[in-house]
């Protein structure tokens, strides 16, 4: 992965005000750097949050809040097993979750 290419949006958790906000950065930093992928940590599921306007300007979302009883420090991108790694714009286009593969 060349790290040039991915920026973090990390939090581990938005409330609701903030998440309904983020996009408006989210939006501005897209339109700068079109070709920048934008991953975010939310600690929502992706099926809560995929109407959401923010899923147009976001490409990876690792979804799931991070639980200690199942962190694992040899996953690659997240902390838990209970968290996935979905390729926000290839699960919008598919009506179903597809995973991240890098």
């Amino acid at each position: 992965m060349d790290l040039d290419n991915i920026v973090c949006v990390c939090k581990q958790k938005f409330n609701k005000t903030e998440f309904k906000n983020h996009h408006k950065n989210c939006k501005a930093f897209k339109k700068k750097f079109p070709s920048k992928t934008i991953w975010t940590w939310s600690g929502f599921l992706f099926d809560d949050i995929k109407d959401k306007e923010i899923m147009n300007y976001l490409d990876v979302l690792v979804d799931g809040q991070f639980k200690i009883d199942e962190k694992d420090p040899t996953l690659k991108y997240k902390g838990s097993r209970n968290q996935r790694v979905i390729d926000i714009k290839n699960s919008l286009l598919n009506k179903k979750i597809v995973l991240y593969n890098d």
